[in-house]
């Protein structure tokens, strides 16, 4: 009796540790398991970005369309309400450029970070670029800059400012009227 008491806890032992040990490298090697959270936060992002780009190639009045659109060009209308949302999902610290450029096309403009500094004592008040002069859409590599997303033309705009090694420091909105 002694001899198989010992036996039988020696397999457990043995079997607690196979189970453990599996547990463990399948854990290791294996990609986090997504939250129910973070899978529909994914699919909004994309639905978001879809909506984005079917809004960003309609031409309201702001973008020198005949008429005014009220999904376009309104204060709270479709692509103005998707902006905000892809500004506050894609704005985040540390959010690489690939990913803004992915879900939202490329900028309408790229202007260097430094660029405020030769801009009216008023817009400097406000936080991003303020836009003048002919559209920039390309920028030095290695170098701080912005890119800038039209709603209503350069009227209004979302701005990511990226760090020289191209991910997201910040980002907001440069309204004139609203």
């Amino acid at each position: 009796m002694n001899h198989q008491s010992s036996c039988w806890r020696l397999c457990t032992r043995v079997l607690l540790i196979l189970v453990t040990v599996s547990a463990v490298v399948q854990a290791c090697s294996s990609e986090p398991p997504k939250t129910q959270k973070s899978q529909m936060d994914a699919t909004n992002l994309t639905a978001l970005s879809n909506e984005y780009k079917a809004l960003r190639s309609v031409k309201g009045h702001f973008e020198g369309g005949p008429e005014f659109v009220k999904d376009v060009d309104g204060f709270n209308g479709k692509k103005h309400k998707t902006l905000d949302a892809l500004c506050s999902s894609l704005g985040v610290p540390n959010t690489p450029l690939s990913s803004v450029v992915e879900n939202m096309g490329i900028p309408d403009e790229v202007q260097p970070a430094t660029q405020s500094l030769d801009q009216p004592a008023a817009a400097s008040l406000m936080p991003g670029p303020v836009l003048s002069g002919a559209p920039i859409t390309s920028f030095e590599e290695g170098k701080p800059f912005y890119a800038i997303y039209h709603w209503r033309g350069r009227h209004d705009y979302v701005w990511f400012l990226f760090t020289a090694s191209g991910v997201v420091e910040k980002s907001g909105w440069y309204n004139a009227g609203e």
